[in-house]
This record gives C-alpha cells, structure tokens and sequence, in this order.
C-alpha cells in the first residue's frame, strides 16, 4: 500500500468514531441538552463532508502536497474532537458541565 493510500485510510478511519459519537449525543441519553442539538447536527454534517472529501482523496493515485496536509490535519482533529466528546460524555452527570463549554471546545 503507498504512504498517500495509508494516510488516506487513517484519515478516513478517524472520522467514523468521532461521527458515531455526534449522532449518540443526538440520542434520548441526551435530549435534556436542547441547547447544543442543531449545533451537533451542522457539526456531523461537516464531519460527513470531510469524510466524503477523504473517500474521493483516497481514489487519488497521487494527492499533491496540500491535500496530504489537510488529511494529516483532520486526522489530528478528529483525534482532539473524540477526546472532547469523550469527556463530556463522562462528565454528564457532573452539574457543573455546561453543554455549551462543550460545543466551545469542539469548535475550537
């Protein structure tokens, strides 16, 4: 497999996890948290995107250095984006957590 191919497959494979984790906070586990649902809803539909973006870069024989760039960079995002799902999840009970903190960190 070339390195493009495997860098493809890695950036493509990061984005499943963290997009079965949006919709999962679309869930009934999560109703009471109104607030951030539509936010959620765009955020997985960009996510869907990009994933779609990375399945076309895939079919590539050769990305130019731009597109491998941009893979790396959402594959490190996503990897950011599940870790701030994974603590918010966790932190559901705690009635200090804001939802909102939680949409502030993933935009950021």
């Amino acid at each position: 497999m070339a390195m493009e191919a495997a860098l493809v497959s890695v950036a493509t494979g990061v984005l499943k996890p963290v997009i079965r984790k949006l919709i999962v906070l679309l869930g009934n586990e999560y109703k009471r948290f109104k607030t951030i649902r539509k936010e959620i809803k765009s955020l997985t539909n960009e996510l869907a995107a990009m994933e779609a973006f990375l399945l076309k870069m895939s079919e590539e024989e050769d990305p130019d250095v731009q597109d491998k760039f941009w893979m790396n960079e959402v594959r490190e995002l996503s990897y950011d984006m599940e870790d701030a799902i994974d603590d918010f999840m966790q932190s559901v009970g705690d009635k200090d957590e804001k939802p909102d903190d939680f949409i502030e960190k993933i935009k950021n």
